[in-house]
């Protein structure tokens, strides 16, 4: 039995959100713990590609570069060029010519994937031997046998992945979706019109084929469930729901030996009592609510500054916008949109309190990763931080930014003190391990129910 993982969209962007986050580190543990076969997978031309051995490198922290002796010449990257053009000549060629000549066995040999018999397997195994680096050999894609299982991990509702994906159930494998959260589905006023088409087809595509979900969290997985009727209601059996936790870990190993940015040095200076917003800024987080509970603190007199952590996403102009004018920006008020693990980690051991204000959320890491570190944290009152944060977090009410205000101010009159104790949690090999512990339940032909969701 193989486990064949997707992980395109981090392996392509690099990027350090929280998907990305959890697909790098549970790729990483699982290819080097060598307890299970695993096998990461990239999409390609509509095809899993195996990549053995992958690992995701973590985001390159700011200020580090390639020195020039690392930097690829433009010859090295003209072989994967001409690589990827000749393939997509090849595939509108053979797909025009077999619509040019409609006979079915034509058709079917011009166009069958390269692991089926066809033009391509032919081609492949003449030329594979004559191409420069085996051109063929690195890029064939999987071809399930009976019991193996594919995961779908990433955020692979960007590619057209279903014919694949019945390929590999038709040759008797089984296949895992992992559902981060619905938010695009149920919330679609905080997403953007191409994520809202693209997340609701994979989602029902999913719930039509696939044969277990994995969500990141019980509330993640009750939703699936309210769902599951709507979207896939012809289905005999329905897919095996369950959940798992994320880790808590941050990669920055380094922060306290670092030389951080000058704008740390300004945000942590003058002993003011400091409370992060850790998260994309977009409109689910729910920032304004947060900025909103501030001013009220300042009109009060209350000495505290809010550090907004996080790239700029999507949404969100009009907020931005709010904070580039604001009279209390570079005061009491810090936005910091490229920060890395380790100057997060300085941020973390800096502050006193974290804010995590969103409306809806499918885990919430920063509260985990701040209560790790020592940091208490005023959450908004929503079902998966109740799961997550039984201790150490303050809920506050989303409708009335006076009750964040009010929580902040008592908190700054005890002198904003730190847990006395850092909350224990989940570190991501044990996430990991549960993980796997619940995809292999759900495939078993009598699992838990405790750890089910149905």
């Amino acid at each position: 039995m193989t486990y064949y993982v997707e992980c395109t969209h981090t392996y392509d962007t690099n990027l350090n959100s929280g998907i990305q986050r959890v697909v790098r580190n549970l790729i990483n543990l699982s290819v080097s713990g060598g307890r299970r076969p695993v096998v990461p997978v990239l999409i390609k031309n509509r095809e899993f590609i195996a990549k053995p051995d992958l690992l995701l490198p973590p985001p390159v922290a700011r200020g580090e570069a390639l020195q020039g002796a690392e930097r690829p010449a433009w010859t090295a990257r003209l072989t994967p060029m001409l690589k990827n053009y000749i393939r997509t000549v090849a595939f509108t060629f053979r797909h025009f010519l077999a619509a040019l000549l409609p006979y079915p066995p034509l058709a079917k040999f011009l166009t069958a994937p390269r692991s089926h018999f066809g033009l391509s397997w032919l081609v492949l195994r003449v030329l594979q031997p004559l191409l420069p680096g085996h051109w063929g050999t690195a890029d064939l894609p999987i071809t399930a046998q009976q019991g193996d299982v594919l995961v779908l991990l990433d955020a692979s509702w960007m590619w057209d992945i279903w014919p694949a994906v019945r390929e590999f159930q038709r040759r008797g494998g089984k296949v895992v979706m992992v559902i981060y959260d619905l938010i695009p589905f149920n919330y679609p006023q905080f997403c953007e019109e191409a994520l809202i088409t693209a997340f609701g087809d994979w989602v029902g595509n999913g719930l039509r084929h696939v044969d277990a979900v994995v969500s990141i969290s019980r509330a993640a997985g009750e939703s699936v469930k309210v769902l599951l009727p709507r979207l896939a209601p012809q289905r005999r059996q329905p897919p095996c729901i369950s959940y798992f936790w994320l880790g808590s870990e941050l990669d920055g190993t380094t922060a306290a030996g670092a030389a951080l940015p000058p704008e740390l040095d300004r945000v942590t200076a003058g002993g003011h009592f400091l409370y992060l917003y850790v998260g994309t800024v977009e409109p689910r987080k729910n920032h304004a609510y947060a900025l909103d509970a501030f001013e009220l603190l300042w009109r009060r007199g209350v000495k505290a500054r809010l550090v907004i952590v996080g790239k700029v996403g999507w949404l969100c102009d009009a907020f931005i916008e709010r904070v580039a004018q604001h009279p209390a920006l570079g005061s009491d008020l810090f936005m910091l949109n490229d920060t890395d693990d380790n100057e997060l980690t300085a941020l973390y051991q800096s502050a006193h309190g974290l804010l995590f204000t969103s409306i809806i959320e499918g885990f919430g890491l920063p509260i985990v990763e701040a209560l790790q570190k020592g940091l208490p944290v005023f959450a908004s009152d929503i079902p998966v931080f109740r799961e997550i944060g039984s201790q150490g977090v303050t809920f506050v009410d989303l409708d009335d930014p006076d009750s964040l205000a009010v929580a902040i101010g008592r908190h700054v009159a005890a002198g904003a003190p730190r847990l006395a104790v850092p909350v224990a949690w989940l570190s991501w090999r044990d996430s990991a391990e549960q993980f796997w512990q619940r995809i292999d339940n759900c495939l078993a032909p009598q699992p838990d129910r405790s750890v089910l969701i149905g």
